[in-house]
């Protein structure tokens, strides 16, 4: 499922790729992209973010939120990945600095690592979480999300929770 259901979204800011039934499925980084540095927008904790992908984390079940979050190469080598989250938000589609600053940033991941965990405590069923991952290295590949920890694998199950995919 993943990106192939979701193949009209382009992750970006505007359009991001929705991450219902999104565990294990790959979603395509950017390459070539913007470059986006903190005084066009204020990124919270990473100072730039070159290559911008961004996604829609539907909340489907209420506790406490574990994914990790990997960038690899279409060779599978380890690209770095840094990431921001924001929320939670009402509705799925939240873009720009009305939205996405410090206030509502609820994780970031900025080391040198291929691989980052998210944790969101306390989240809400009927929210949506907005992260953005970058591509430093602008090296094609792709960026997978897996449940981490006592997370279910059906937390983003967007068929639990009102019976339709979007």
């Amino acid at each position: 499922m993943g990106q192939c259901l979701y193949a009209q979204n382009t992750g970006t800011c505007s359009n991001p790729y929705y991450l219902c039934n999104g565990f294990g499925q790959p979603f395509t980084n950017v390459i070539d992209g913007p470059f986006t540095d903190n005084m066009a927008q204020p990124y919270s904790c990473l100072l730039n973010v070159p290559n911008p992908t961004f996604f829609s984390l539907p909340i489907v079940e209420n506790g406490t939120l574990s994914v990790t979050i990997e960038q690899i190469t279409n060779d599978n080598v380890p690209i770095v990945l840094n990431y921001i989250a924001w929320g939670p938000f009402d509705t799925p589609n939240v873009c720009g600095p009305n939205f996405l600053n410090a206030g509502t940033q609820v994780g970031c991941g900025n080391g040198l690592n291929a691989t980052e965990q998210l944790t969101i405590p306390n989240a809400q069923a009927g929210t949506y979480y907005v992260i953005v991952t970058t591509n430093f290295s602008n090296l094609a590949g792709t960026i997978t999300f897996n449940a981490a920890g006592t997370t279910n694998t059906n937390a983003l199950d967007c068929e639990l929770s009102d019976g339709m995919q979007r």
